[in-house]
């Protein structure tokens, strides 16, 4: 299965791709990680895939399940 990703450290490889890709888009990933946007507790009746709610503005909800696996990781960002 291979090593274990903490949360700060997968948080910190979303922020790390989508800043390489666009520095805006790493500052939104920033702000959602801050001001959590993202439900990422795993828990019973909630969807294993991925979702982005827009909401005012340029606010988003996002919802996804964290696993401490980088495959995870990687397929979130």
């Amino acid at each position: 299965m291979g090593e274990a990703w903490s949360w700060k450290r997968s948080v910190n490889l979303i922020i790390e791709q989508f800043t390489a890709y666009s520095p805006q888009l790493g500052q939104m990933a920033e702000r959602a990680f801050r001001d959590k946007w993202i439900d990422a507790l795993p828990r019973a009746g909630k969807d294993s895939n991925g979702i982005c709610l827009p909401q005012c503005g340029d606010e988003s909800r996002i919802l996804v399940n964290y696993t401490p696996v980088f495959k995870t990781a990687i397929y979130k960002s």
